[in-house]
């Protein structure tokens, strides 16, 4: 068994985030915590519904009969290990 473990993915609960931490942490207008997050993302970019869609047929398909035991970042390099 695996696990996928996204990062910022463009959907209602990461603009949930921008506005509600937005407003804990200060005077951010919208969409501004958002694009500092984005910011430390090294390729530069939130991620797509896509991005995760392609790994999650990636990992059902014979071609990943091997691997196991893994949790998988799909976060466009924001933690790196």
């Amino acid at each position: 068994m695996n696990a996928y473990a996204p990062g910022i993915v463009g959907s209602d609960m990461w603009d949930y985030n921008d506005r509600v931490w937005g407003g804990l942490l200060g005077t951010y207008e919208p969409g501004e915590l958002m694009a500092e997050w984005i910011a430390g993302i090294p390729l530069g970019r939130a991620g797509t519904h896509d991005d995760i869609a392609h790994l999650l047929l990636f990992l059902a398909s014979p071609e990943a009969e091997y691997i196991t035991g893994q949790t998988i970042n799909v976060d466009g390099g924001m933690f790196m290990n």
